[in-house]
């Protein structure tokens, strides 16, 4: 499997559906990365996720569980990650409930969960 090119995919595909989401919210084009079309936190946790699926023999509910938890820290280091170094605040999450430090927060952990059990679906298709 060629994990760059993987990479490159979840970085596009996240990116697309994050600027839809945001341009929804916004009534407006709206995206939040730093990389016009394309977000890294996205090529990182989708590739994290396919190495995860690969290597661990378990049920389903505890890929989606592992996987949704691997996602929603993915999302807090890159938060972090873009305070720190970038001095650029991304996403701010601070004024929804049960947030932690504004990087992440509940709904958009239930946002990683559904989308972390729709790639466990289709990720069969990835290995053929």
């Amino acid at each position: 499997m060629n994990y760059g090119l993987l990479f490159v995919v979840f970085g596009f595909v996240g990116w697309s559906i994050d600027t839809a989401y945001r341009s929804v919210l916004a009534k407006k084009y709206a995206h939040g990365t730093y990389i016009p079309f394309f977000a890294v936190s996205y090529g990182i946790g989708g590739s994290a996720l396919v190495v995860l699926f690969q290597n661990l023999q378990a049920p389903a509910i505890v890929h989606i569980i592992l996987g949704t938890i691997l996602v929603t820290l993915i999302e807090f280091v890159a938060g972090i990650f873009c305070v720190a170094v970038l001095k650029r605040r991304l996403w701010d999450y601070s004024k929804n409930k049960l947030n932690f430090m504004g990087h992440i927060d509940a709904l958009h952990a239930i946002y990683w969960l559904l989308l972390t059990a729709l790639f466990w679906l289709v990720f069969p298709y990835f290995l053929s």
